[in-house]
């Protein structure tokens, strides 16, 4: 009984974890004590069977532990209260039930069973596992006010207890039911299909410009709103064209070498000073070899592309403006700006082609898949396979590895459709191929089965009986919470189950 009581208490868990979703509407929708509610101090009263405040106090301190044990610093009572104070309400109206109906039915619980779970508890025994009588007492007491109560509350437990186990009589699943499901989820096949893009066209195949300065003449404002969404993208910030002459140090050069470094960029300066060409100078005296046979030109730059020294050097030049030896991790540099950008967005007209073209790419491809997917669906209505007719438009055919059924439909190289994974299990050799089009992503897909792939027997008689645990897991539990359900609306339209959630609101 001990342990039927414990499997219990897990399943009521379970139960009213699944029951949560409806609890605040439960709990606010009885708005004050009903008419002839229930006895002072009493939250629920059904029949002779009466939930008090502390009843409540103790389910809702127990599933606050539960939380705060899961959720750590994370959870907050008094910020969860309102929801903790539903989920309680509906676990002590439930329990009432239980125990109600298991009376009603004729259930009882005899003082023996009541003494052999706390004979069993393993909080009520000393550290020699004998049962500790000071012990009950003080908990009892503590928690309880006396042992008159606690009885009370294990008689209530147990019956509740009983009725479950009832109900679950209603949850049986037959070895066929078991071993379909197992058939079902075991079961593989293989597809071979072809996807075609809605977005791209294939290589090779490309827009003409007469078509792409058609579509932009019949979508302007599309393609003006599709650029004001675009604008981090076509944003440039500001560049600089620079050319430079370098004086190579290492990372910690020796004072020699500092001073033979700062000779040569001297004699750099005075020849540029006297009007000699940037880019002759460079080419003649530069150390960079990559910019050297194009006289040190940089190109445009922006100030994150080089040294910050060379940076703010660049930035205080005026066009056209020179510098003086400017020493960085790599050398000394002189520096020549021949241009600056500054920043902005680049212009509407200057991407509106790219735009153009873009829209007009993805309108010929979705033309295209379209056109190509309903050539093949009609061939395949007329007797081909998707294989054959694929072949005949030289179409690419991709297959697939063994595939399962999987919840989110997805599938190695095609991409997440729930319906087009039920269509390809509901295949078969006599019919391989099915004319339905299925839209993944940014493709249009038709499959056709390859191959159907049934477990070993030994593996399907390996996972009969789990499956069988599982679906009656499920079946019994769908069937109490759908009981109780019903029970409850039925036991409050009749005035027989009376809830203050008034005293609960104070507590």
């Amino acid at each position: 009984m001990l342990e039927s009581m414990r499997k219990g208490q897990r399943w009521l868990t379970g139960l009213f974890v699944l029951l949560i979703g409806g609890v605040f509407v439960f709990f606010m929708g009885l708005g004050g004590p009903l008419q002839g509610g229930p006895s002072q101090g009493v939250v629920v009263e059904l029949g002779d069977v009466r939930m008090s405040v502390p009843d409540f106090l103790r389910v809702r301190n127990q599933q606050a532990e539960t939380y705060r044990e899961q959720l750590g610093d994370q959870f907050s009572s008094k910020v969860g209260r309102s929801f903790l104070d539903a989920q309680a309400l509906r676990a002590v109206v439930d329990r009432a039930i239980l125990a109600h109906d298991a009376q009603q039915l004729g259930l009882r619980v005899g003082k023996d069973e009541i003494q052999q779970v706390i004979a069993q508890s393993a909080g009520f025994r000393d550290e020699a596992g004998r049962f500790d009588a000071e012990r009950f007492t003080n908990f009892v007491e503590y928690e309880y006010g006396n042992q008159r109560n606690y009885i009370e509350y294990m008689r209530r437990a147990l019956l509740g207890q009983k009725m479950i186990q009832l109900l679950y009589s209603q949850g049986e699943v037959s070895e066929g039911e078991a071993r379909a499901t197992a058939l079902y989820r075991l079961e593989q096949v293989r597809l071979a299909y072809v996807a075609l893009d809605t977005e791209a066209l294939p290589p090779g195949e490309e827009v003409s410009d007469e078509d792409v300065a058609a579509y932009a003449a019949a979508n302007e404002p599309a393609l003006r709103a599709l650029y004001e969404e675009r604008q981090d993208v076509y944003r440039a910030d500001a560049k600089m064209r620079l050319r430079h002459i370098l004086f190579e140090l290492g990372a910690d050069p020796t004072p020699g070498e500092l001073a033979d470094a700062q000779s040569r960029a001297g004699q750099a300066l005075e020849r540029l000073a006297a009007d000699e060409d940037f880019g002759a100078v460079a080419s003649e005296l530069s150390d960079d070899l990559a910019t050297r046979e194009a006289g040190g030109d940089l190109g445009f730059v922006e100030a994150t592309d080089i040294a910050s020294e060379l940076a703010e050097t660049a930035a205080a030049l005026e066009v056209g403006g020179r510098s003086e030896a400017v020493r960085s991790d790599r050398g000394l540099h002189i520096l020549l700006l021949e241009e600056r950008t500054e920043a902005g967005a680049q212009p509407f007209e200057e991407v509106r082609h790219q735009l153009a073209r873009e829209g007009a790419t993805q309108r010929a491809a979705r033309e295209r898949a379209d056109r190509i997917s309903d050539e093949l669906a009609t061939a395949i209505r007329e007797g081909q396979t998707l294989e054959d007719a694929a072949r005949e438009r030289e179409l690419p055919i991709d297959r697939t590895g063994m595939v399962r059924r999987r919840p989110d439909g997805f599938v190695v190289g095609i991409g997440a459709s729930k319906e087009l994974l039920s269509t390809a299990f509901a295949l078969s050799p006599e019919k391989p191929t099915s004319p339905d089009i299925f839209t993944v992503g940014g493709r249009l897909v038709l499959i056709q089965l390859l191959e159907r792939e049934a477990p070993e027997p030994e593996v399907l008689s390996a996972a009969i009986e789990g499956e069988r645990e599982q679906l009656a897991s499920a079946k019994r539990n769908a069937f109490v919470q759908n009981w109780i359900e019903s029970r409850r609306s039925e036991l409050l339209a009749s005035g027989a189950l009376r809830i203050d959630n008034t005293v609960v609101e104070g507590s």
